[in-house]
């Protein structure tokens, strides 16, 4: 066997450590009263909103963390992966506020449901990730993908076709339609989409489940979202391989 081959990390396959929704919810219950948490993440193209989320009957609120640049690196073999010193500063976040579920922004394009750029990006984050950490996704640790949005999927018509490839502009003076820049471009990500991502979950999981046999009684209070993006500290690594501190002032 090579000396590349021994150095290499093996090979995870992203689908093995996907959750549903539900049993995320689920195993969020039995951990309460452990002081779990579930980090809500929102990935895009250079950085990573992050939100530290505790149990919905918890009264506590969602706490926003720094956002966290991405720095990627090309490693042997012609691979473009997170730096060495993104993927600790995650392992931190993870041990520290006891995460046991990684809840992520999915994405999907409002018309149709359909998977884009947006899409791939937050596949690609994932699959480096898990490639390059074995504590940060784990069997007792999944990923759950959310769509917040709740973007319908058209169904197909008599012929199999999707009709939603046969709409036309909204606008009668419009000449050109670029859908790729107007309509299916990831926002900016930051925390508080996060954290906002986090909210429609339990909207969805604990609080329509407790109001559903009418008493007003058993709804949950949505939780407060508590800023915390200047407590964060985070080292990263620079291009001339020196670290510097990024501290709030």
């Amino acid at each position: 066997m090579s000396a590349a081959a021994k150095t290499a990390p093996a090979a995870k396959n992203l689908l093995n450590f996907l959750a549903p929704p539900a049993r995320v919810a689920s195993s969020f219950d039995w951990k309460q009263k452990t002081a779990a948490k579930v980090l809500a993440v929102d990935i895009g193209a250079d950085r990573i909103g992050l939100a530290v989320a505790p149990h919905p009957k918890s009264n506590q609120p969602i706490r926003t963390l720094r956002p966290l640049e991405l720095k990627r690196e090309t490693r042997k073999g012609n691979r473009r992966v997170l730096s060495e010193q993104c993927v600790e500063t995650m392992a931190t976040i993870v041990e520290e506020h006891n995460v046991c579920a990684l809840l992520v922004s999915w994405p999907v394009q409002h018309e149709g449901g359909n998977c884009g750029k947006p899409c791939g990006q937050v596949l690609h984050t994932l699959d480096s990730l898990l490639s390059e950490s074995n504590s940060i996704v784990t069997k007792s640790r999944p990923v759950c993908l959310w769509d917040d949005q709740h973007v319908q999927i058209p169904a197909l018509d008599s012929f199999g076709r999707d009709p939603t490839f046969g709409r036309c502009t909204a606008t009668k003076n419009k000449t050109l339609h670029v859908a790729s820049k107007e309509q299916y471009t990831h926002h900016d990500c930051s925390s508080a989409v996060a954290a906002k991502v986090w909210q429609d979950f339990c909207q969805a999981h604990w609080h329509a489940k407790e109001g559903a046999h009418g008493s007003n009684n058993n709804l949950i209070e949505p939780q407060p979202i508590e800023d915390c993006t200047a407590d964060e500290t985070y080292i990263i690594q620079q291009d001339d391989d020196e670290d510097r501190e990024l501290m709030a002032m």
